[in-house]
């Protein structure tokens, strides 16, 4: 899962947040994902992964666009 997923969807648990409880626990979620995300290597979504992105789609290769912007990253 990538970093923009992890916090889309943490956005989402926070967005349907109804006590500062909720608030509390969806900002903690937020720490622990940057946490993660430091500590490992994050592999850029550049120009090269942009083009290799737009040669998949013109392939019609049928997954999620999200999924198709993973597939698009190169090490």
């Amino acid at each position: 899962m990538s970093f923009h997923e992890q916090v889309i969807g943490r956005n989402a648990y926070l967005n349907r947040a109804r006590t500062i409880t909720g608030a509390v626990s969806a900002y903690q979620m937020f720490q622990d994902i940057l946490a993660d995300f430091v500590a490992m290597q994050v592999l850029p979504f550049d120009d090269v992964t942009g083009n290799q992105f737009e040669s998949l789609r013109r392939q019609r290769v049928r997954i999620g666009t999200m999924d198709l912007r993973i597939a698009s990253i190169e090490p």
